[in-house]
């Protein structure tokens, strides 16, 4: 499983397409959010100084019966979700790699959900991700991330280590 990960991390420090999801996956890995949290992260709750991740609010994407689709914020699944995550190295640098990606791409920071703003992992729009997108998202990469390790492990002489098809749960 570790493996796995590996080939997954791997791939996306490499590929031109899918290096802009490196950030996301490895927070995703890193802290164990829950997909809601994770893109519900405003970049207010990223306190690199004190090295933690405030985990305050959910990121949601239905239909509420109002004609469509919208985003919102809830709060935390449980009274225990509310809580703050101490940031691996790695965690913290690839906040780092998100932002100066944000600023280079003229990412909008002033999409407003429900009085937030600055979301940390959005679209080239400046929107959140949705769930779904992510799930997405996933499968392409899983599928990328596998075609790229068959190949590298047949110029290694050596069986490949095989990304299985999953859900971004599988990241915490």
């Amino acid at each position: 499983e570790l493996e796995e990960v590996k080939v997954l991390v791997d791939f996306l420090k490499v590929d031109k397409t899918y290096s802009i999801y490196l950030p996301l996956v490895v927070v995703a890995l890193g802290t164990g959010l829950r997909v809601g949290e994770l893109l519900g992260l405003t970049w207010n709750d990223i306190d690199q100084k004190e090295g933690v991740v405030k985990v305050n609010k959910n990121m949601q994407y239905k239909n509420r019966g109002n004609g469509g689709h919208e985003f919102f914020i809830t709060s935390v699944k449980t009274k225990a979700g509310n809580r703050e995550i101490p940031m691996t190295s790695e965690v913290a640098e690839m906040f780092k790699v998100q932002k100066k990606y944000q600023k280079e791409m003229r990412i909008r920071d002033d999409v407003t959900i429900d009085g937030y703003k600055g979301f940390v992992f959005t679209t080239k729009l400046g929107t959140p991700f949705t769930n779904d997108s992510v799930g997405v998202i996933a499968k392409r990469i899983t599928k990328a991330a596998n075609e790229w390790e068959e190949a590298r492990a047949k110029e290694e002489n050596r069986p490949p280590i095989y990304v299985p098809e999953h859900s971004p749960h599988y990241w915490r």
